[in-house]
Order: structure tokens, then sequence, then C-alpha cells
């Protein structure tokens, strides 16, 4: 059950949001997968640290002064996760999911291979990870949906 699974991956990591100010929701019923579970938990993970390393860097630039949220949205056929963090940058749109490319700051631990090695993980279940045309309120992309309907066993 995905909701479960999302849920469980919040639940160990609830000390961390709250130290960071963080709040995580989940919406949606969500579906029934077959999945490795490593695997999938590697591209949560990804993500989720992802939107948790933004928002901490829009607040320290006060770039963002919005509540500090990630939200998983459970579809019929995968999720959607997002944040009220500052967005992707423009610049790197189209190229974010290929390998070594970064858009955090050379001192930060960023090196460019996350969003590269979920991409790939999906991949080999025949599933997907795509950037979603949505922008947020400053105008930038930032909705990343996982495609994970040829797991689906129970929609």
């Amino acid at each position: 059950a995905l909701r479960s699974f999302i849920e469980d991956f919040f639940k160990t990591r609830s000390s961390s949001f709250e130290r960071n100010g963080i709040n995580t929701r989940i919406t949606g019923e969500g579906t029934t997968v077959r999945a490795n579970r490593p695997r999938l938990t590697q591209v949560v993970d990804n993500l989720v640290r992802n939107s948790a390393y933004w928002l901490r860097r829009g607040e320290i630039t006060g770039q963002v002064k919005r509540p500090k949220e990630i939200l998983v949205e459970l579809t019929s056929g995968g999720f959607i996760v997002s944040d009220s963090g500052p967005g992707v940058d423009p610049d790197y749109e189209t190229s974010l999911f290929e390998i070594f490319v970064t858009a955090k700051p050379e001192r930060d631990t960023g090196q460019g291979l996350g969003l590269f090695i979920a991409t790939e993980l999906l991949r080999a279940d025949g599933c997907e990870i795509m950037l979603l045309p949505d922008r947020n309120a400053d105008g930038r992309l930032y909705r990343f949906a996982v495609n994970l309907h040829p797991l689906v066993v129970r929609a």
C-alpha cells in the first residue's frame, strides 16, 4: 500500500523534519504496488531530501518566506512530491535528471547523482519520473511526478 509506505517513510524521519520546522503532508488514497522496497525508498528519499535541502536553503537565503512544507500527493498510478521552497532553477529544468547536474552551490554536497539514480531505479521497473509543468508562486517548476503504473496491482 503506497500510502502506508509513504507514511512510514515520514514517521521514521519525523524528528529531522521537526528540527528543521518542515511540515509534511500526504493527500490522496494511493494504490497498491508490487515494487522493490529499497529501490522505491531510494527514490522517495532522494526527492524528499532535495525538498528539505531547498526548503532550508530558501529560508537561509531569504529567497522564500512561506511556511516550509513537503507534500506527497498519492495518485492511482504513483505519487507527486512538491514543496513550498524556491522551485527548480529555470537553467536546470531540461537537464535536471541527467548525471552530474546539480543546482546546489559548489560548497554544498550536491553531486548531481540523486535524480539521475532515481530515474534509473524507476526505469529498471518500467516506471518514470518527470517534472510537471505547474509553476509555483515564483514562476518555477516544483512538482515531481513518479509514475508507477507498471507496478500497480490494485487501484
